[in-house]
């Protein structure tokens, strides 16, 4: 048998790097895994916010609600307007839910078309 001297250059440069090639895979794979780890929790944390947000929605829709309730789905959506998921359209829902549940909880009906009530925008007849 002969010994490691007797092998041809280019496997004893392979044999030699082996080490420094387990160590590069090894970090391929654990930048692999961290990568994957950060998403899946972005994805949990997405899920739990829209959890959230439905839960808050439902409360502050639901037609049989008390006023407790509603406001409770209020403070809830407000907190999360403040979080990092929200868009800006997510933000003008909430504004727009905010209007809704203010106009049915304060005895004001809901205001008409402006077309309806100006007298100029009316036919006139002659």
């Amino acid at each position: 048998m002969g010994s490691v001297s007797d092998l041809p250059a280019g496997v004893a440069y392979v044999s030699a790097l082996a080490p420094a090639g387990v160590a590069i895979v090894a970090s391929i794979a654990a930048i692999i895994a961290w990568r994957s780890h950060v998403r899946q929790k972005r994805t949990d944390q997405r899920n739990v916010f829209w959890d959230r947000l439905v839960w808050a929605l439902d409360q502050c829709s639901d037609q049989d609600a008390d006023i407790y309730s509603v406001n409770m789905g209020m403070v809830v959506l407000t907190s999360l307007a403040k979080d990092s998921l929200m868009t800006a359209e997510d933000i003008e829902m909430i504004e727009q839910v905010n209007d809704i549940v203010v106009d049915r909880f304060s005895g004001i009906p809901p205001e008409e078309d402006e077309e309806s009530t100006d007298p100029e925008a009316t036919p006139r007849q002659q």
